[in-house]
């Protein structure tokens, strides 16, 4: 693993698949049906009970995937990135280097992305696309083509619980985000809670 992760983090490769119990490839014979991406700083039962309703809902594997690099974060270093790597030993991981959706779509095309209510917020936030709606709007059509989507997990926001109606998702890619009923999926938990805990 370590030696992928060096590859990963000097660009030699795009993504490094760890699969459970097995070795890190570069490769992976079947792409998953959904990733749930995070920072995983750290990984928790809130996670683990949205992997298994996205599975639930997809009929099929969700993994995760975790990035070297975030748009609004300092890159991870190796020792961090390695360390948050051993979290996944039962469950399938993506590591990659890609700050944004667009750059995720690219890597595993098809794939539908699990993400709380709060990326979703940034997911559509101009401000992650230099304050263009037009970039934004460019964005999400080429995620579009890759095949991808979203599904979105509602959270806590500002003390009440917040859903995919909470989020101003331009019209014409509205399809792209599909909501995890509540009733299928609530944790309220996060990591920054338990970082602070």
């Amino acid at each position: 693993m370590e030696s992928l992760l060096n590859d990963l983090l000097s660009g030699r490769h795009a993504v490094v698949w760890l699969p459970p119990g097995g070795a890190g490839t570069t490769v992976l014979d079947q792409s998953p049906a959904g990733l749930l991406c995070g920072a995983f700083d750290p990984l928790h039962d809130g996670h683990r009970g949205l992997r298994d309703a996205a599975e639930q809902l997809l009929s099929g594997t969700v993994g995760y995937e975790l990035s070297a690099v975030n748009v609004d974060k300092p890159p991870l270093e190796h020792a961090t990135l390695a360390a948050r790597c051993r979290q996944f030993e039962r469950s399938l991981l993506a590591v990659t280097a890609a700050a944004t959706f667009l750059e995720k779509a690219e890597l595993v095309p098809e794939t539908t992305f699990v993400v709380g209510l709060d990326t979703a917020l940034r997911i559509v936030d101009p401000r992650f696309y230099a304050g263009s709606q037009q970039d934004l709007r460019n964005s999400l059509a080429e995620i579009r083509d890759f095949g991808c989507r979203f599904l979105v997990a509602g959270r806590v926001v500002d003390d009440h619980f917040a859903t995919l109606e909470d989020v101003d998702i331009p019209a014409e890619y509205q399809e792209l985000f599909i909501e995890i009923p509540e009733a299928v999926f609530r944790e309220d938990i996060s990591s920054t809670q338990l970082r602070r805990d």
